[in-house]
């Protein structure tokens, strides 16, 4: 077990990445970044670098390292600057991020989540979002009770622009070519640790509390 403060989480699109950052955040307080929401948000802003972010997230391509670099080290500082321990979730994508990172903080921990390509596909291409709630739901896994609708507030479900199948498949190619050399980069440092993200989450969950103090 060792001391944590920051957290990188490393896996393809759909691996749980979102649901070990909700259990570590819920069991040890840690603060989420995600590149996912700042994109969103900078997106909903309409400002020219929304523009530029919404391109690339509705092509399932990679942002450029600067522009994302920009994003998370204000997010980053923020968090040192209160002594608060934070996740990394989707973010270093790219070597040169990643050595970026290393130049403005240390890494504590990576995890490492591994699940087969089909399972993935199927978590996000099958996402449901209720707009009123937030509930989540996933056709293949976690349907709503009648199809579409929320089952909390009978609202109509949406899915994300980048939540099919092309978009995935697309992002699959960028993680093989720009993001799976991460593992290089960090399989030889200190904090480096593999999870079968295909295990039961219970497992999951006390694997974790094994390796946190």
């Amino acid at each position: 077990m060792i001391n944590v403060n920051s957290v990188v989480l490393l896996g393809v699109p759909g691996s749980g990445k979102g649901t070990i950052s909700e259990f570590l955040v819920k069991e040890y307080d840690f603060n989420h970044i995600s590149t996912g929401d700042l994109f969103r948000k900078t997106i909903d802003s309409g400002n020219e670098l929304g523009k530029q972010l919404h391109h690339a997230v509705s092509t399932g391509a990679l942002v450029k390292d600067e522009l994302t670099n920009a994003v998370m080290k204000d997010e980053i500082d923020k968090l040192i600057k209160l002594n608060k321990p934070f996740i990394l979730d989707g973010y270093p994508r790219s070597l040169k991020q990643a050595e970026f990172l290393k130049s403005i903080c240390h890494v504590d921990l990576i995890l490492l989540i591994n699940i087969p390509k089909e399972i993935a596909i199927k978590r996000v291409a099958g996402r449901r979002l209720c707009p009123k709630c937030g509930a989540i739901y996933n056709i293949y896994f976690k349907p709503s009770k009648v199809v579409d609708i929320c089952d909390y507030d009978g609202v109509t479900l949406i899915q994300r622009k980048d939540d099919n199948e092309q978009t995935m498949k697309t992002r699959f190619d960028v993680y093989e070519t720009a993001t799976k050399p991460l593992i290089d980069f960090y399989k030889n440092q200190n904090g480096f640790h593999i999870i079968d993200g295909n295990k039961d989450l219970n497992d999951i969950k006390k694997e974790l509390r094994g390796l946190i103090k």
